[in-house]
């Protein structure tokens, strides 16, 4: 039984560490965006000029929520709209 609960700690313990790095790097990557606004330095490509749109790979963000992306973006740019795109596998975030 003590095993088990190991197992399940280890398990638990692995997922929250792909959460957090990938939460941190994504946070990172959106300050750089915001202090920068540029995307070099970023995975952030700029996918159209008008309306401002940006994509994020989604193989970057697949341990988060839709509500930790939208929290990281809408804190720094309150009026961003968030969108994925399964066919492209990326974010959209339109600016």
């Amino acid at each position: 039984m003590v095993e088990y609960f190991k197992l399940s700690l280890d398990k638990a313990l692995r997922s929250y560490d792909k959460y957090y790095c990938q939460y941190t790097a994504f946070q990172c990557e959106w300050s750089i965006f915001l202090s920068t606004k540029a995307c070099d330095g970023t995975k952030l490509s700029e996918a159209s000029d008008s309306p401002l749109t940006l994509h994020y790979p989604l193989s970057q963000i697949n341990n988060l929520s839709l509500d930790d992306v939208k929290n990281i973006v809408c804190n720094g740019i309150s009026s961003a709209k968030i969108a994925y795109d399964t066919v492209e596998q990326v974010l959209n975030i339109i600016l």
